[in-house]
């Protein structure tokens, strides 16, 4: 734990930065330093040994004692610490503000009044029930989900009525039950993050571990009443698993699930809270904000493969189907990392996880409509692995794996934790190919990580070509891959929904805008550009264009010419890329150079004549030596648009 400086700053010497791991091994170890001091009968044999007498003794005693003394405040800080880890991100320091407190006796004897409160409702007075519950509810947020006070208002609550507290709520005719049960679970999130938790709470929580059973069936009401306390909030990731397991997913995993009935909430419950009455779905949604725990439920199920078609079967056979694979979907995010991990730089266990999910969802053709949109978000998150899947300039014949493929080259500013076919790539994009929301998190993303991986290359042959080297292409490979992968987005829109006027005309529609609102700019697109900008890339490459107008073209010409505008705008965007990376180039006329060296942007190009004109001269000037950008920028247009034939030829071989 690490105090800042008091010497000033702005109240900053208030913080005081908390590592939870580091802080719950010094408190483990301390504790037992403690007991190992305080063991007086082998202590005292062993001192005396060593002719120490008591008043030495009694000093290390004192030493022990000392450390018991500390304890409940270092664990009251790892509370407090844990509670706000999720914040601050795994592994990263979590601010505590200084001087951190133990609870006031009065707040934790008023948590305990307010459970007992709910305990003494008997049923028969529905408004005071209703009142008793959403007051409580305030109360719990009100107090900032303290660890401390949560622990001691669910340790008094006890186990019955804690997975009774939906179903007792919504039976007094609650009209705010939903946001109540996000309160209540945030609560019980927080109680369970408490370091030095009170028995009640303990006992609580190993009963909410064990399988509630009648006659040997899984009792779904019983485990409902658990699910729905677990929707929000944040929980130990090794306890969660056991819970949602216990609760559903080892039974929907068995050696016969269909005798199971997964629904457990009554009818008002489940209109009131807006929660599902489906346990499973309720399971998998626990999960939503819990990586390591989704990965650990969802595995447990069994082999991904089996469980993808467990899922995705019981979407099309069962009435509350689509809550589970819609909650699927989010837990299956959550375990990839897609939620809390930076494209890229995935962890392994989340690679592995992703891996597998990839490869399982790929081998069917139609997916429940539900989890599409959560196939775009990993999809997204994994863009480095999906454009590396998409190449075919290199190591055609390739196996999805782990291991680099031979004679694969890198490409700059890719890191991909796994290299999949370009078959598997195409089978993964394909379920999310129905509509453009669904693609709209990966079309931005390929879109901000063409500009960065463009740049990258440029650079990289810049710097070859100043050193004397033969120009090594990175640039090409790259629009190469890109090409390839817009190639296979494209084909797989076309087979997904037959014919393609509605999108085309959207890209054409939007390109415009990127021309002339001024957020064509270089490098690195975000937002609406990016996703556009993708868009019409894919739309080229799909379309089946050759080749790009060359010159000549005036600013009206442009404004009503949809394919000049398109070819225009990707045109721009490899010259800018190559010049803002200092790729060799004959200067920049003042009419298109801009107050930082580089090209104006392109909606200030497309709206003067003169600068139309002066940027086409320039870029065919550019192929003269000794300078061969304009080569360059040809033949990656080329190598990019001739993606379109590999994605029809892989197409109508796939077999589902």
């Amino acid at each position: 734990m690490n105090r800042p400086d008091e010497g000033g700053g702005g109240g900053s010497a208030d913080i005081s930065a908390i590592s939870p791991g580091s802080l719950s091994e010094m408190i483990n170890d301390l504790a037992a330093q403690s007991q190992e001091l305080q063991g007086k009968s082998s202590l005292k044999r062993r001192l005396g040994e060593y002719g120490i007498g008591m008043t030495e003794f009694q000093n290390i005693i004192n030493v022990g004692k000392w450390i018991d003394d500390e304890l409940p405040m270092l664990r009251r800080r790892l509370s407090l610490a844990q509670a706000l880890e999720k914040q601050a991100g795994p592994g990263k320091p979590v601010n505590l503000y200084e001087p951190v407190r133990l609870p006031d006796p009065e707040d934790l004897a008023e948590m305990k009044e307010l459970a007992e409160g709910l305990k003494s409702w008997d049923g028969t007075d529905a408004e005071e029930g209703a009142r008793l519950y959403h007051e409580a509810a305030l109360a719990l947020a009100a107090s900032g989900y303290d660890p401390d006070l949560m622990s001691a208002f669910f340790s008094e609550l006890g186990p019955l009525n804690s997975q009774m507290l939906a179903e007792r709520m919504t039976s007094a005719g609650s009209d705010t039950a939903g946001q109540d049960m996000e309160m209540y679970s945030l609560a019980f999130g927080a109680a369970t993050q408490d370091a030095d938790p009170p028995q009640g709470l303990v006992d609580l929580m190993n009963q909410f571990t064990e399988a509630p059973t009648v006659d040997g069936m899984l009792d779904t009401v019983t485990a409902w009443g658990r699910l729905s306390l677990l929707q929000e909030g944040d929980y130990p990731p090794e306890w969660l698993t056991k819970v949602v397991r216990a609760n559903g997913l080892d039974t929907f995993g068995g050696e016969d699930p269909d005798r199971t009935d997964f629904r457990g909430g009554s009818v008002y419950a489940v209109q009131a809270t807006g929660l599902s009455e489906d346990i499973l779905a309720l399971a998998f949604g626990a999960l939503k904000n819990n990586p390591e725990a989704a990965r650990a439920a969802i595995n447990s199920i069994g082999p991904m493969d089996e469980t993808v078609d467990l899922v995705y079967g019981y979407a099309e056979s069962r009435g509350t189907g689509d809550a589970v694979v819609d909650n699927f979907g989010l837990a299956i995010e959550a375990g990839t990392g897609s939620t809390t991990e930076e494209p890229g730089k995935h962890s392994p266990e989340a690679a592995k996880f992703t891996y597998d999910f990839i490869l399982a969802s790929g081998d069917h053709k139609d997916i429940p409509w539900p989890i599409k949109d959560s196939l775009g978000n990993v999809g997204a998150s994994y863009s480095h692995e999906m454009l590396t899947g998409g190449r075919t300039d290199d190591a055609t014949s390739r196996d999805s794996g782990f291991g680099k493929p031979e004679n694969l080259t890198d490409l700059p500013g890719v890191t991909p934790a796994f290299y999949l076919s370009a078959e598997d790539t195409y089978r993964f994009i394909h379920g999310f190919a129905d509509a453009d929301h669904l693609s709209e998190p990966f079309d931005e993303a390929m879109g901000t990580l063409y500009q960065s991986v463009t740049h990258q290359a440029a650079q990289a042959d810049r710097d070859a070509i100043a050193r004397g080297e033969q120009d090594p292409r990175n640039y090409e490979h790259a629009m190469d891959a890109f090409g390839s992968l817009a190639g296979l987005q494209y084909q797989s829109m076309k087979e997904v929904r037959g014919e393609m006027d509605a999108f085309d005309k959207a890209v054409r529609e939007n390109i415009s805008k990127v021309l002339t609102l001024g957020i064509g700019k270089v490098p690195t697109p975000t937002g609406f550009a990016a996703k556009w900008a993708w868009k019409g890339f894919t739309k080229l490459v799909g379309a089946g264009l050759k080749e790009f107008v060359k010159g000549g073209e005036t600013r009206v010409q442009v404004l009503e010419s949809q394919d000049l505008q398109e070819t225009l705008a990707m045109k721009y965007t490899s010259a800018a890329t190559l010049v803002d990376a200092g790729y060799p180039h004959p200067e920049l006329p003042k009419e298109i150079r801009g107050a930082d060296g580089n090209l104006l942007s392109i909606d200030e190009i497309v709206k003067d004549d003169a600068k139309l004109a002066a940027f086409s001269e320039w870029s065919d000037a550019s192929g003269q030596p000794p300078y061969n950008l304009d080569d360059k920028v040809d033949h990656g247009e080329k190598i990019f648009l001739g993606g379109t034939e590999y994605a029809e030829a892989m197409a109508s071989q796939i077999k589902w």
